[in-house]
């Protein structure tokens, strides 16, 4: 039962994951040329809520770090892939990249209720160094 339940489970975060994929995709055949950053804006707010939602999961049990890891990094790829689409300049991309750690920190905290922070190195110092 609980293999059951955990493939269920496994299953489901896939198909959350891998939806805006074959959404994107056909999608990008309908769109003109001149909503190209409207596009990529609706790409970024995916990225975020996919992000927000996977950081809420893990923190309550219900996606093993593991899972979690493969999901963050895809997104994280997939972010990169827009930010490189906007076409903006590195410092630029660190400040936003900071700011989605940021905002990723400040809804673990919510969702754990944790007013003191995070433990470790703040996501804003990994991006800055380089």
């Amino acid at each position: 039962m609980v293999v059951l339940a955990s493939s269920l489970m496994v299953l489901l975060v896939a198909a959350a994951i891998l939806y805006p994929f074959a959404r994107r995709k056909q999608a990008m055949g309908e769109l003109e040329e001149g909503s190209r950053q409207a596009e990529l804006g609706y790409r970024w707010d995916g990225i975020v809520a996919g992000l927000r939602d996977a950081d809420m999961e893990r923190a309550i049990g219900t996606l093993p770090e593991p899972e979690y890891q493969w999901v963050r990094q895809r997104y994280m790829a997939e972010a990169a892939v827009v930010l490189r689409a906007f076409d903006l300049e590195q410092q630029q991309e660190e400040r936003l990249l900071a700011s989605l750690e940021d905002t990723l920190r400040q809804a673990r905290q919510r969702s754990l209720g944790d007013d003191n922070g995070a433990a470790g190195a703040s996501p804003e110092r990994r991006f800055s160094d380089g």
